[in-house]
């Protein structure tokens, strides 16, 4: 099992495939799937940011190529560091 990422008994790579970058990132951040409610709430905070030109890392700014995964990866370890 090594390298595989399991949250909230799902394995991630089966999902990608399957369901929204959003509802991956809520899933890995949460520890589970999100309600309606939930996932709409995240895809406007991630729309904000996006917009916004205070965010230290902006999804658009990474080149139209990259793997949306490897962009999941690296919010996530974002996400996951300690300190501001």
């Amino acid at each position: 099992m090594a390298g595989l990422i399991y949250r909230g008994g799902y394995l991630i790579e089966d999902l990608s495939p399957v369901v929204s970058f959003e509802e991956v990132a809520y899933l890995l951040w949460n520890g589970r799937a999100a309600h309606k409610t939930q996932l709409d709430a995240l895809c406007r905070l991630m729309s904000a940011a996006r917009r916004s030109t205070t965010t230290p890392w902006r999804a658009d700014a990474m080149d139209a190529q990259t793997d949306l995964m490897d962009t999941l990866r690296t919010a996530f370890q974002l996400k996951a560091r300690p300190g501001p």
